[in-house]
């Protein structure tokens, strides 16, 4: 009986725990503060006047040559403006946006491969893109 009885209770936990984990944004944190990886490509966005937007991409190296991101722009800088960019060696690239007034604005990057010596690199462009509507 006691085993049934924790099972059922064990059962209910885990349920609620994937409740609240289903409706809550995966990006989205209490503080005001929306993170943006390379997976949210396409996503769509939410955030208040004065909520801080950060953008992470990760880059990678494969092969001889590396796949580098470009800094993360905003199409509307009076909507969300940029307070930090910067890209790294190993060809990741991150911003910080600060929402600034009411509006939709695409954010967006882009990938492109950089060959080492004696690599080739294929001619192909990656665009990453997210929108955030503030309100």
């Amino acid at each position: 009986m006691k085993t049934t009885k924790y099972a059922a209770v064990a059962a209910t936990g885990l349920a609620l725990i994937a409740s609240a984990v289903a409706t809550t944004p995966a990006a989205a944190e209490p503080s005001g503060r929306i993170v943006l990886t390379n997976t949210e490509n396409g996503r769509s966005v939410h955030a208040k006047i004065g909520d801080t937007i950060e953008v992470r991409l990760t880059g990678y190296r494969d092969s001889g040559v590396t796949y580098s991101w470009s800094i993360p722009q905003s199409a509307e800088p009076q909507v969300l403006h940029r307070v930090a960019g910067a890209a790294k060696p190993d060809g990741g690239a991150s911003a910080v946006f600060h929402a600034e007034q009411e509006g939709t604005v695409t954010l967006s990057a882009a990938r492109a491969c950089y060959p080492g010596a004696g690599h080739g690199c294929p001619h192909v462009v990656t665009p990453w893109k997210a929108t955030a509507t503030v309100k």
